[in-house]
């Protein structure tokens, strides 16, 4: 029985997750993963990690996807990055496209 129901939470929620929009899935998971660097609202209380409100979403994304294939080099966003999935690193970039740049 109990087998049942975990498979059952699993399907479930990935088909949650699939249903929401793009950037509400980045907002989501920037929220889990990356606020605690990069800061909320994409600023960093942190002098040296970077702000990222108001990025182009492509850089986002082109930066994500660097990290992840070890073309750029830092050993904590490089594991965050591996934890990433294509919709993920696009809603991140989306959501964070959006935020307004101070």
């Amino acid at each position: 029985m109990l087998k049942y129901l975990v498979l059952f939470l699993f399907s479930t929620s990935s088909l949650a997750s699939t249903s929401l929009p793009t950037m509400q899935i980045g907002k989501k998971k920037y929220n889990q993963v990356c606020v605690t660097c990069h800061g909320k609202d994409g600023y960093s209380t942190v002098e040296t990690y970077p702000n990222l409100a108001g990025q182009k979403e492509a850089y986002i994304i082109k930066q994500l996807k660097d990290f992840k294939s070890g073309k750029r080099k830092d050993p904590l966003m490089e594991s965050f990055a591996k934890m990433l999935s294509e919709t993920e690193m696009k809603g991140i970039a989306e959501y964070l496209s959006q935020l307004e740049c101070k």
